[in-house]
């Protein structure tokens, strides 16, 4: 499969600007033109009340047939209650949009994940992660790994094609990961957490697509 797409170089090409949602529809509105709101999306890590709050409340980006996989939560008819790393619950090409966000360092075999990601992905559809590279240790239910978007490319190299993947700094220093845009070099007094490190909050992203 041939790599394309844009792919990160250097830190000072991340994201520092945009909030999250902000970014998913920019990069929507670049790679998901073929996608409206009668498509179906994913969303992997997501609770029940995320349905409620992104599809029953907002008119936000997030309009398309949305449900959510968890290994645990509330019943809601499009929640499904399931292990993405072994998901025979949901059959061959089924989702138009697959997004998780600060999921991924909470699965444990990862290159599982992605491989049934790329199965229930219909042809031509976007698998869009966002991870963490630098942050806090916190159990969910428990904590195992940090990415850079070089290793979100490798583990779905030869499943996706790559469109895009870079690093997001949005909230690189502060608590709580609320923290300034920029280098951080204005902000250099960072908290310690709980086990004396400082809080370089960076995520990740990995915007891929099914071939068809």
């Amino acid at each position: 499969m041939s790599i394309i797409g844009h792919f990160p170089t250097e830190l000072n090409d991340a994201n520092f600007s945009d909030d999250l949602n902000v970014l998913g529809k920019r990069l929507l509105d670049r790679y998901g033109g073929h996608l409206d709101k009668n498509n179906k999306m994913l969303a992997v890590g997501d609770f029940a009340d995320t349905i409620r709050m992104d599809v029953e409340g907002n008119s936000n980006y997030w309009q398309m047939d949305y449900h959510v996989l968890n290994i645990e939560g509330e019943l809601h008819p499009k929640f499904i209650k399931a292990d993405i790393t072994n998901c025979p619950e949901i059959p061959d090409n089924s989702f138009d949009f697959i997004y998780s966000q600060d999921t991924f360092e909470h699965i444990n075999k990862p290159w599982l994940a992605a491989g049934e990601i790329a199965r229930i992905l219909k042809p031509r559809g976007l698998c869009y992660i966002i991870t963490l590279f630098a942050w806090r240790y916190h159990k969910a239910p428990e904590d195992y790994f940090r990415y850079t978007p070089f290793g979100l490319m490798a583990l779905f190299e030869g499943l996706l094609m790559h469109k895009e993947a870079n690093w997001d700094g949005k909230n690189r220093r502060g608590p709580n990961g609320i923290g300034m845009q920029g280098d951080g070099t204005a902000n250099d007094k960072v908290p310690e957490d709980m086990l004396g490190a400082w809080r370089e909050n960076w995520r990740c992203y990995y915007l891929g697509q099914k071939p068809w």
